[in-house]
């Protein structure tokens, strides 16, 4: 009995230790990572002989094993290739979506180029040429702009009188930069005559505001090369003498300028350069001005003067008068109205650059109490049209 009750235990124990067995199987069963399990083998000395065999790994199956590892931890993916594993180049997916986008930005502009339907491009051509009139006819610098600067509109070219009125409305406005970039992206080479050329660098105003001459002398450059010659020498000849025409003419007006800016009202008036306290009122042709001088300070101004002062065919400002002190830059980028004299004696008659503006000159000849003026002498406009014409001929 008392070996039979051994004999139980023992096998007893047999029963439970498997048990114990199991459990010490189930728990190596932990995730480990690569290195880990590479640091637990046991160190051991490898000889490789000419007999040895060495199996190379390629490294997609290794790809596809970290694979298969990833699906047996998260679940079944789609495709074992489909999600890179490492990315050995450091490129994100933002960084492939900007690869992308800037595919379909190449794709979008070779779109946007001209259709192979010649009717319609002429169709598309003639409607950009009748905006761009519209939007000068309207005074509107903003929607001609917008037009301007659109780059589908840069497959076509302005017409030649439309180019014209778009060129002279900018140099008369002084937007030297807007003027240069109109020649630069919507203009051919020879588009405009030598007799356009020359009306429209008459517009140069004496009035630069925020612009530059540098500009300037930029986009004479561009019109030269918007203008046809018949020898290429000519071109030559012309960009160099209507340049420097030109740019002597802009350093006159920014002296005459400055001038006005700095010098107080009396001495201006006793070298008959200005006459201030002026009211204007309409002459006999509906294009005319006639000044009427008020109180000049109190100085003397002679009918017969030594010194040359306000004379015909020069070019004077008018600008709002508010006493004997000098302009402030500001007001005179503001107000500064320009005119020519056609008469001086004995009365002093004027003629507005802008003719054909009623509203101007309306708010002029207002009868209103304290609607005063001075008018002011500018650089030489006439010697200025002289040398372009000569330059032209």
């Amino acid at each position: 009995k008392r070996n039979n009750k051994k004999n139980k235990k023992h096998h007893d124990d047999e029963d439970i230790l498997p048990v114990e067995d199991e459990e010490e199987q189930e728990v190596p069963q932990i995730a480990l990572s690569a290195t880990k399990a590479i640091q637990a083998l046991p160190a051991q000395e490898v000889s490789i002989t000419s007999s040895t065999l060495v199996q190379v790994v390629r490294r997609n199956d290794s790809v596809n094993s970290l694979n298969k590892l990833d699906e047996s931890e998260d679940g079944p993916t789609s495709s074992t290739t489909s999600q890179p594993v490492i990315d050995f180049l450091g490129k994100s997916s933002k960084q492939s979506k900007k690869l992308l986008g800037k595919k379909s930005k190449n794709k979008s502009k070779k779109n946007k180029g001209l259709s192979t339907d010649d009717a319609a491009n002429q169709r598309a051509a003639r409607h950009f040429n009748r905006s761009v009139r519209n939007c000068v006819e309207r005074s509107d610098p903003d929607g001609m702009a917008e037009i301007l600067h659109d780059k589908r509109n840069h497959n076509f070219a302005l017409d030649a009188n439309v180019l014209e009125t778009v060129m002279k409305a900018y140099v008369m406005a002084a937007m030297f930069d807007d003027a240069l970039y109109c020649l630069r992206n919507c203009t051919l080479p020879g588009t405009l005559s030598t007799a356009q050329t020359e009306r429209i660098l008459g517009c140069l105003p004496q009035n630069l505001r925020n612009s530059s001459a540098y500009t300037a002398a930029d986009m004479i450059n561009a019109l030269c090369i918007a203008t046809e010659f018949d020898k290429p020498t000519s071109r030559t000849y012309f960009l160099r003498i209507v340049r420097s025409i030109a740019l002597e003419f802009l350093e006159e007006a920014t002296s005459a300028r400055d001038r006005i800016c700095s010098a107080p009202c009396e001495r201006l008036v006793r070298s008959a350069q200005c006459v201030v306290d002026a009211r204007l009122k309409r002459g006999k042709k509906a294009t005319e001005i006639i000044v009427q001088p008020g109180h000049q300070l109190g100085v003397f101004v002679p009918d017969t003067l030594e010194n040359r002062g306000i004379q015909a065919g020069d070019a004077v400002s008018i600008l709002p008068y508010a006493g004997p002190y000098p302009m402030s830059a500001e007001s005179l980028d503001r107000n500064m109205i320009e005119a020519t004299v056609t008469n001086a004696q004995p009365q002093l008659i004027l003629r507005l650059q802008d003719k054909t503006n009623s509203n101007l000159y309306a708010m002029l000849t207002e009868p209103v109490e304290g609607n005063v003026y001075r008018i002011d002498k500018l650089a030489n406009r006439m010697g200025f049209n002289r040398q372009l014409a000569a330059a032209v001929a």
